[in-house]
């Protein structure tokens, strides 16, 4: 009977475990797709579309690869297509434009761009949209006797193509060091305007240069907008002074040369004192 029980008892999970491996095989997951989009316009007045693409499962996230990524600039029923691009490894595509690429503005100077994924067999189509006003950023570096100051500029281009200054918006400056980017002065523009004194404590490399970054980030009004230079400002590498290992020098403390001392003549006595008793032991034997 018992060997009998035992037998039915293992038939019944080896049943089990072949029910519940195809359920298991048929559990699908669910994956949430996300894509998002900003644009950059970098210091040398040109401009980067950026798209970022992929799916969110069980909290892990998995780039989408070598999806196509439409970029488009939009007024009204009229569409410019700017570019498509395939996303890399990252999930990222990324489009980059020339300072000299005409915008259609509406007539508040909003530039509205379209980033566009198309649907496939297994994804469904996906677009985002941004509308922003273009700002052009310039970056002034003074010294004097006084000490060093940075002058930032931040001017829309308005409907009719002309700059004028904006009225207010956070700005960050910040310095280009190993592993990213220190923020310096955090500041706030007024009047398209904004000034303070550079700090003289900042390392920069061994010829004391440091690239200097002014940057707009995340504005509603203007996206990311990003202004940079080089200044000989840094306070040059931290250098320590060269060590070298010694077993003994001159400026050893003193109570190290009298406990070492005392070691070495208790040592030696031993020894002595060893070789005297074995000689003696060798007489009398």
């Amino acid at each position: 009977m018992k060997l009998s029980f035992k037998l039915n008892r293992a038939l019944l999970s080896i049943v089990a475990l072949l029910i519940a491996s195809p359920m298991h095989a048929q559990e699908e997951v669910e994956i949430d797709y996300t894509l998002t989009f900003k644009t950059v316009k970098n210091p040398d007045f040109s401009r980067s579309m950026i798209a970022e693409f992929y799916g969110m499962a069980d909290r892990d996230k998995y780039p989408i690869y070598q999806a196509e990524i439409t970029f488009l600039n939009v007024l009204d029923t009229q569409e410019v297509v700017l570019g498509t691009v395939k996303t890399d490894k990252e999930g990222i595509a990324k489009l980059d434009l020339t300072k000299e690429q005409n915008y259609l503005r509406d007539e508040d100077a909003y530039m509205t761009f379209r980033a566009v994924f198309e649907e496939t067999e297994g994804i469904d189509a996906f677009e985002e949209e941004l509308a922003i006003i273009d700002l052009n950023l310039t970056m002034e570096l003074n010294e004097s006797e006084d000490g060093r100051s940075i002058t930032a500029y931040a001017n829309m281009i308005n409907a009719e193509g002309e700059e004028e200054p904006i009225e207010e918006s956070d700005i960050y400056f910040k310095v280009q060091g190993m592993l990213g980017r220190l923020t310096v002065d955090p500041g706030w523009l007024e009047y398209g305007e904004y000034t303070f004194d550079f700090p003289d404590d900042i390392p920069g490399d061994k010829d004391g240069n440091l690239e200097i970054y002014a940057m707009i980030q995340d504005n509603y009004d203007y996206g990311d907008v990003t202004q940079k230079a080089a200044a000989q400002w840094g306070t040059g590498p931290i250098v320590s002074p060269a060590r070298t290992a010694k077993l003994w020098t001159e400026l050893g403390p003193e109570w190290m040369i009298a406990v070492l001392t005392v070691l070495l003549i208790a040592v030696w006595a031993n020894i002595i004192h060893t070789i005297y008793n074995l000689n003696q032991i060798k007489k009398e034997g």
